[in-house]
């Protein structure tokens, strides 16, 4: 007696997925970008079996990473997107130092007007991607506090804070404001005989 069977391959449906593992790396520096080493997910099937998934079942996003903070991460299942399992990173911003390298007038009058022309400031990065760049800083590329222009009335030390378009912190330019010193004029009166 012969009979035949036909096996039909049942797909395996996945119900819901995992994180078994975390990434390697789980710190940043803005601009960095997502680094999946050592992720693993997994799928639970229908039984409630865990299923190791391949990268190229997954998608991972953000991936890039452009503001400081605690990101979260969404690990999608390409088959089926309503399936998905999260994760944080943190992103601090980099650090840099910075000098002024081109003063401009640092001493006036009371009355005077603050005149920044000339200013130029050095930022260095001292970490993340960009560690060692080194960009430049003129009075366009940057917002100052009091602004260029402003009248001094004041005698003492101002503060001026310079702050780049991008928000890099640019540090403090100190200013004197000196009295007005006064002129005398000497006036001859003169008696003229009557």
């Amino acid at each position: 007696v012969t009979h035949s069977i036909t096996v039909k391959n049942n797909p395996i449906k996945i119900k819901e997925i995992q994180i078994r593992n975390l990434p390697d790396k789980n710190e940043y520096m803005v601009g960095d970008s997502l680094d999946t080493k050592g992720l693993e997910v997994v799928g639970i099937d229908t039984y409630g079996t865990e299923i190791l998934l391949d990268k190229d079942q997954y998608t991972c996003s953000p991936t890039s990473l452009r503001t400081p903070g605690t990101k979260k991460i969404t690990v999608k299942y390409k088959q089926d997107e309503k399936l998905k399992a999260t994760f944080y990173v943190t992103v601090k911003k980099p650090t840099y130092e910075t000098e002024i390298v081109n003063y401009p007038k640092t001493e006036y009058k009371v009355g005077d007007k603050l005149k920044l022309t000339g200013l130029r400031v050095k930022l260095q990065y001292t970490s993340g991607p960009s560690n060692g760049q080194i960009l430049y800083f003129n009075l366009n590329d940057m917002r100052t506090n009091p602004v260029n222009g402003t009248q001094l009335n004041e005698t003492g030390t101002v503060d001026v804070t310079m702050t780049s378009n991008n928000g890099e912190n640019l540090g403090i330019l100190e200013v004197n404001v000196l009295p007005k010193t006064k002129t005398v004029t000497k006036i001859e009166i003169s008696k003229k005989p009557r």
